[in-house]
């Protein structure tokens, strides 16, 4: 973490998730910023338009407004400024990590510092390396990770994707690794945060926490931070094995959202959802056509014009999902939940993004929330 960083909208992420953790578990926290002063920011802090994007209040409007009030893009940026932000007894470690032969003494110190929080948060440069002893100003080792784990900490950590494979193969494969590499590792899952460029935060939990951090992360999957898309949640089981997808043949790349084609689906209404009140029929069926950055849009879907939003849209006991709202200062775009990304992983689409010039076509029943 760099002074430059602060505010940017990862920062925005990183302090919502937790305080969700905290808010959903009570849990003390520990912050280990893992401060480097090497001075280059590239494209990282400069995302700080969501502070003027009311859209993203929704997810902890205190954190949102504290934030927009306190930051002045005029004054130099501090980490320390965004402690405020976190529960009044955190415990922090700020100081700047060494180079050459006192990193293990400089952990050390790290660790007394936040030895009586439950749940330490780790946040390096550019996250975890699994290979060996680290040197490296940027990252945080695998064995490092585990000292805190063995130390009796929950642990939260910061990873950057790169660009050598999809990202959610590299989360899957971090898991993986924690998994194998922490003994007597209680819960793991991953907070994967889609705004601004990409993060993961994985959260290794204590067996003694693996309760309260499973409450935690099916209260995450439910809250406005994934509905919006902010995070996407990858837990061990969140991917099915594409070689057991109905519908994929090994190789297959075809770009079907369904595991089969589909075409005039007449869900019963005995299946709508059990929030809808009230069911008004717009046809025996629309065409919905997802397009490539997760959103309905208009042009595309000319039925959005005849209805009202929030509505659920249904492809019989297959696929279920909400239009939520318009993105904010449009008219022309509606998100919806789950997010495009998060289908297309859900029924075996084997892209890492979806492509625009493929769109995904089916046919669903709209069931309106009245």
């Amino acid at each position: 973490m760099q002074d430059i960083y602060a505010f940017d909208v990862g920062d925005f992420g990183k302090l919502g998730l937790l305080r969700h953790l905290w808010c959903s578990t009570g849990l003390r926290l520990g912050v280990l910023w893992w401060r480097t002063n090497l001075g280059t920011a590239g494209a990282d802090g400069k995302h700080v338009g969501y502070l003027q994007d009311p859209w993203f209040r929704d997810c902890d409007p205190g954190l949102w407004n504290g934030m927009r009030q306190l930051f002045d893009p005029d004054q130099r940026r501090r980490i320390v400024a965004l402690q405020p932000f976190l529960p009044n007894d955190t415990l922090f470690h700020d100081a700047a990590v060494p180079s050459g032969g006192q990193r293990r003494q400089w952990l050390t110190d790290a660790m007394s510092q936040v030895k009586e929080s439950a749940v330490v948060f780790c946040d390096p440069d550019n996250g975890v390396t699994f290979e060996g002893e680290c040197d490296s100003l940027r990252h945080i080792s695998v064995g490092e990770v585990c000292d805190l784990y063995r130390a009796g900490h929950s642990v939260v950590v910061y990873h950057t994707p790169d660009r050598s494979r999809p990202h959610h193969e590299q989360i899957e494969h971090c898991l993986d690794r924690f998994r194998r590499g922490i003994p007597g590792l209680g819960l793991s899952w991953a907070a994967h945060f889609h705004r601004g460029s990409s993060r993961v935060f994985f959260v290794l939990a204590q067996e003694s926490h693996a309760f309260l951090m499973d409450k935690a992360v099916r209260q995450l999957q439910s809250s406005v931070w994934a509905r919006d898309g902010h995070f996407e949640v990858v837990t061990q089981d969140s991917r099915p094995d594409r070689s057991d997808t109905p519908g994929r043949q090994a190789g297959d790349d075809s770009r079907s959202l369904l595991p089969s084609p589909i075409s005039k689906v007449q869900a019963p209404a005995e299946t709508a959802p059990a929030d809808a009140d009230t069911v008004q029929d717009v046809g025996s069926s629309v065409r919905v056509v997802l397009n490539d950055n997760g959103g309905l849009n208009v042009a595309a879907n000319p039925w959005l014009r005849r209805v009202d939003v929030p509505c659920r849209l249904c492809v019989g006991d297959r696929l279920t999902f909400s239009i939520e709202a318009t993105f904010s200062g449009r008219r022309d775009m509606y998100r919806i939940s789950p997010s495009a990304l998060s289908l297309a992983r859900q029924f075996g689409f084997g892209g890492n993004h979806l492509s625009g010039s493929t769109p995904l076509v089916f046919d669903a029943t709209l069931y309106l929330r009245v």
